[in-house]
C-alpha cells in the first residue's frame, strides 16, 4: 500500500519545476522558439500550470464533499489531465503514453488504482474528514500519473522522476 499523498507533494514538485523554468527564462529560451530546449520550456510551463491548478482543485474539493456529483467532478478533472495539450501533439500520442503507463508494473499506476479501489461499497462515506483526505490522495495520484505520462510525451526529467514523485 502506498503512502497517503497530499498537496504538499505537488507543491514540492512544482517548486522543482519552477527552479528549472527560471533557469530557462534566464537563458532567454522563451524568446527563442527555435532554441533546441524550447519544447522543454513549454512542457515545464504546462506541468507547473497543471500542478498549480491541481493544488487549487484539491483545496476546493472540501466545499463539494456532500455534493452528489462529487465523483463526476473528479472523473471529469482526472480525464482532462490526459488530453492533448497543444496543436503539435496528437491525442493518439497522449493515449499511447497513457497505455504505456497503465500496467501493474508501473508503481504510479498501481498507486492510482489502489487509491481508486478505496471507494468500494464498504467505504464509510460518513467519515467526511477521512473521505476528504482519500479524495485528495486520489487527485494527487492522478497528477503523479499525469507527470509520468507527460514524461513519455516530452522527456524533461532525464531519469530523475521517480525520486521526486515520492
Amino acid at each position: 500500500m502506498c503512502p497517503v499523498y497530499n498537496t504538499s507533494l505537488l507543491k514540492r514538485i512544482m517548486d522543482y519545476y519552477e527552479q528549472r523554468l527560471n533557469k530557462a527564462v534566464e537563458m532567454g529560451i522563451p524568446q527563442a522558439p527555435d532554441h533546441p530546449h524550447y519544447p522543454v520550456y513549454r512542457e515545464l510551463v504546462l506541468r507547473i500550470n497543471t500542478l498549480r491548478t491541481g493544488i487549487l482543485y484539491a483545496d476546493a474539493l472540501v466545499a463539494f464533499m456532500k455534493d452528489d456529483d462529487l465523483f463526476v467532478y473528479i472523473a471529469r478533472y482526472v480525464n482532462s489531465l490526459f488530453q492533448k495539450t497543444s496543436e503539435e501533439e496528437t491525442q493518439d500520442e497522449v493515449m499511447k503514453a497513457l497505455e504505456s503507463c497503465s500496467t501493474q508494473e508501473n508503481w504510479v499506476w498501481k498507486d492510482l488504482m489502489d487509491a481508486m479501489d478505496k471507494f468500494s461499497s464498504q467505504y464509510d462515506y460518513t467519515q467526511v474528514p477521512l473521505f476528504y483526505v482519500d479524495i485528495v490522495h486520489y487527485v494527487v495520484c492522478a497528477l503523479r500519473l499525469f507527470l509520468v505520462v507527460r514524461e513519455f510525451v516530452c522527456n524533461v526529467d532525464r531519469g530523475k522522476m521517480e525520486a521526486y514523485l515520492q
